[in-house]
């Protein structure tokens, strides 16, 4: 019994129509971030990181609004002695989704910069459809 019904299975499915092809997601690539000051660009890189599913977000949003948007935004940022980021400022690609992406960034907390001192933080993201 079991044997026949694995064999209907199969052959209900095997004449089954394909549905369209998923295409891959878009991609949101984190360029290696420029800082000046007392903290390693590659902490910073992976704060980002770990926030790129939210960066992600922000371009997927306005790709369902505004089809075919795709390219580079840089932005800048300061983090202070605390951890805190403060003074971000994004632009290129779409308004849009800069807006979205400097609060992405402004909610990221840092580990503290040695040495009681601020770092200035620069770094593009390239946003692509596949």
């Amino acid at each position: 019994m079991r044997a026949l019904a694995l064999l209907l299975l199969v052959t209900a499915s095997a004449g089954a129509e394909p549905g369209p092809a998923r295409r891959p997601p878009p991609t949101v690539e984190i360029r290696m971030p420029k800082v000046t000051g007392p903290l390693d660009a590659n902490i910073v890189r992976r704060y980002l990181m770990r926030n790129r599913s939210k960066l992600q977000y922000c371009y997927e949003k306005q790709l369902s609004i505004t089809p075919g948007v795709e390219g580079a935004m840089k932005a800048a940022w300061e983090i202070k002695p605390d951890g805190k980021v403060v003074n971000v400022g994004t632009f290129g690609l779409d308004g849009e989704v800069a807006a979205c992406t400097k609060r992405v960034l402004e909610l990221i907390e840092y580990p503290k910069p040695r040495q009681g001192k601020s770092a200035a933080v620069d770094v593009a993201f390239i946003m692509r459809q596949p």
